[in-house]
């Protein structure tokens, strides 16, 4: 059974094109330790990456989806590499839908239907990071299915999303930007939680950026005091930090040489 509310009816909404997007993020992670039997923090959305520069069946399906749903909002930032749709009246649908595309023709959509820019750094700085091209191959490379049948992303490489997004928070933190530390250490809290689902597999080869994104929140845990890993970890089967750590290094192949 889903644990996030809408993704079982948008996976079957799209089955016939389940191998063109994948599901990352908090839903990506909440599917992964669901099956498992594990929990995972409450989340509304449901992120996706479209892996094909150029579908228009798939465009078609998401603007008839999104009809379907009657969105409330929907918005995009420049570019059309980012979509949003929120508020749907019909209650099977996800609260919002993000997608993330390299299509370069962008969705279409029907009359009546009307897209907002969005004028957010923050979002535009996602897009950027999710549709870079060593990221991109990375995402491409490992998706994986739930026990029904969802796309989703590895959640070797879900930790790998979220080191960046650490690193990336954090370095702006450093920089003089306000920026809500509660965001920061919600993705590295993220990390020890999806650890949780790691079993044993070849592991993963890094490009350099990725290496370094890890590298950074893996040194962020060992700094992490045992106290706060215990709360962080509280209810979960492995309540150590140390083992969970040597789990997501044994996960990858780190390259620290310029690609």
């Amino acid at each position: 059974m889903s644990r996030v509310r809408g993704v079982k009816h948008f996976s079957d909404f799209f089955k016939e094109f389940s191998d063109d997007y994948v599901i990352i993020g908090g839903t990506a992670a909440s599917e992964i330790l669901g099956d498992n039997e594990l929990d995972f923090r409450v989340t509304k959305d449901v992120d996706m990456v479209i892996l094909t520069n150029s579908s228009s069946a798939l465009n078609s399906k998401i603007i008839e989806y999104v009809k379907l749903g009657q969105y409330q909002l929907q918005e995009r930032v420049e570019g059309k590499r980012y979509y949003r749709f929120s508020n749907p009246k019909e209650t099977v649908f996800p609260q919002m839908l993000e997608i993330f595309a390299r299509n370069e023709s962008g969705l279409i959509l029907e009359d009546g239907q009307h897209i907002i820019p969005i004028v957010n750094d923050d979002v535009d700085r996602l897009s950027a990071i999710l549709l870079d091209d060593h990221y991109f191959n990375l995402i491409q490379k490992n998706v994986v299915k739930s026990k029904e049948g969802y796309s989703l992303i590895d959640p070797k490489v879900n930790i790998c999303l979220k080191a960046r997004a650490f690193r990336e928070l954090t370095d702006r933190k450093n920089d003089g930007e306000e920026i809500d530390s509660r965001k920061i250490r919600k993705h590295r809290n993220d990390v020890l939680i999806i650890a949780q689902a790691l079993t044993p597999s070849a592991p993963i080869q890094l490009p350099q950026i990725a290496s370094s994104d890890l590298k950074g929140i893996l040194d962020e845990l060992d700094n992490l005091d045992e106290q706060t890993c215990s709360q962080i970890l509280k209810g979960q089967p492995i309540t150590e930090k140390q083992p969970l750590v040597d789990t997501i290094t044994s996960s990858f192949i780190f390259n620290f040489e310029e690609d």
